[in-house]
């Protein structure tokens, strides 16, 4: 690990593995952060938890883990990392369709896999905020951003803003922010609206003009 990469992750309180090993418990504590997540929720969120559900002692998980909120930081950052890599294959997956139906399979892609992980909650996005995860997934959103512009590209489906990449780096931040609000406060929210109200919001900014 360089200087530079030890420092970053001191300042976050996250070590990063560097053998098979240490990958492999990190993943365990990861992953048994989720089954907390669903079953519990974050007030059930705790190390100790975390600790007998991954089969790894309590010092294990502050080896790799400064403190619970950075693990939440971790997890949700991968899930995010994950959900775009998953918006990509589909836009490159699926052929045939105009803009329109690109733009439904995605949103409703997206809401399928928030629904599925059922890890996002006010408490969660709050921690986040507050340890700066949503600065790191501005990274991912300039990443994801050129990526989509290829998989339009490779159907031959165009855009009509003047700055293409800036434009679906718009949309990514909108639909952020929607998507995280309907599932903070499901309740205040009809989920076929709220998809078809995303999808016609975004169709009509991306539409080519005539």
């Amino acid at each position: 690990m360089t200087e530079k990469s030890k420092a970053k992750s001191a300042k976050s309180g996250k070590k990063n593995p560097t053998q098979a090993r240490s990958v492999k418990t990190v993943d365990a504590i990861l992953e048994a952060s989720i089954r907390i997540l669903r079953k519990f929720g974050p007030d059930g969120f705790n190390t100790n938890r975390i600790a007998e559900i991954a089969g790894v002692s309590v010092g294990s998980v502050y080896q790799f883990f400064g403190n619970k909120n950075v693990i939440l930081d971790e997890v949700f950052t991968r899930f995010i990392t994950e959900s775009s890599r998953q918006v990509v294959e589909t836009i490159f997956r699926e052929e045939g369709g105009d803009l329109k139906a690109v733009i439904r399979r995605v949103i409703e892609g997206i809401f399928d896999r928030f629904e599925a992980q059922n890890i996002l909650s006010a408490k969660v996005v709050q921690n986040v905020i507050q340890t700066g995860g949503l600065d790191r997934f501005k990274k991912e959103e300039d990443r994801l951003s050129k990526l989509i512009l290829e998989g339009l590209n490779q159907h031959g489906i165009s855009i009509g803003p003047k700055n293409p990449e800036q434009a679906l780096r718009i949309c990514i931040q909108a639909v952020r922010v929607m998507v995280t609000s309907y599932f903070v406060n499901p309740d205040h929210y009809d989920r076929q609206v709220v998809i078809d109200e995303v999808c016609d919001l975004l169709y009509q900014y991306l539409k080519p003009r005539n």
